[in-house]
């Protein structure tokens, strides 16, 4: 039976909300003194403009204390308050490592889990990056080539209909063409009929014409923006000038 249904048969007819809200304004008794091993971390009140501080019981996972601050002052003052600890897990952040040692010199402190494991995750990647360059080079057959520029570099419909007729010669089924160009069904059977004598030119082909001319107009956009930045031209000024953002 809850609280309030127990009180409304017997005592008054109180409703659960009023029985949260005097619970809430009742302030918890800590016994400060028996604490020894405690965690504290920061949480956001509001994101990006306040910080609170959050003390966990170690032993019991349960929330000891919360103050509305990560502030140092009022950090040292909060933890003068415990007198006993002996162990204090916490972030990496040194403010707090800072304050523990102020209030507790010869305390142990202990980086939690979550930013152990990050910091050797953060280690291990920078490793990488400095033994690995920055592009693996992988060798590619002629076939993958052509496929691999047919997916990645918008090519001319002479080189989508050259691949088709490539993977039919090798007797690949229409579904595992269409897998591999993107083609549809009717799309590959065209192309496989299609005669030698009317395979567009590459250089014909309107939609790769198209894209070069965007490629060769970026890259005329681009080295005026450099050649603006080696004369010595800020940022803002170049967008003046230039009006890319």
């Amino acid at each position: 039976m809850s609280a309030s249904s127990y009180l409304t048969r017997h005592i008054a007819d109180v409703k659960k909300s009023t029985i949260c809200n005097y619970q809430k304004k009742n302030e918890p008794i800590i016994n400060k003194e028996k604490k020894i091993a405690v965690c504290i971390d920061d949480f956001a009140l509001k994101k990006r403009k306040s910080y609170g501080t959050i003390m966990i019981d170690l032993d019991n996972g349960r929330v000891i204390d919360v103050i509305d601050s990560r502030d140092r002052d009022d950090v040292v003052a909060w933890l003068s308050q415990f007198t006993n600890l002996k162990y204090v897990s916490r972030d990496g952040s040194p403010t707090y490592a800072s304050d523990i040692r102020e209030t507790h010199p010869n305390v142990h402190q202990i980086s939690d889990r979550f930013h152990l494991v990050k910091n050797l995750t953060d280690a291990v990647t920078l490793c990488i990056y400095k033994i690995l360059s920055g592009r693996v080079t992988i060798p590619l057959t002629k076939e993958k080539g052509m496929m691999n520029q047919l997916l990645g570099n918008k090519p001319s419909r002479c080189d989508k209909i050259l691949l088709v007729k490539s993977l039919a010669s090798q007797r690949r089924t229409l579904q595992e063409i269409r897998s591999l160009t993107g083609c549809s069904i009717q799309t590959i059977r065209k192309y496989i009929k299609m005669d030698e004598d009317n395979i567009p030119k590459s250089s014909n082909d309107k939609r790769g014409q198209e894209h070069r001319e965007v490629i060769e107009k970026t890259m005329a956009k681009v080295e005026k923006v450099r050649a603006l930045h080696d004369k010595g031209y800020s940022v803002r000024q170049i967008t003046d000038k230039t009006g890319h953002t």
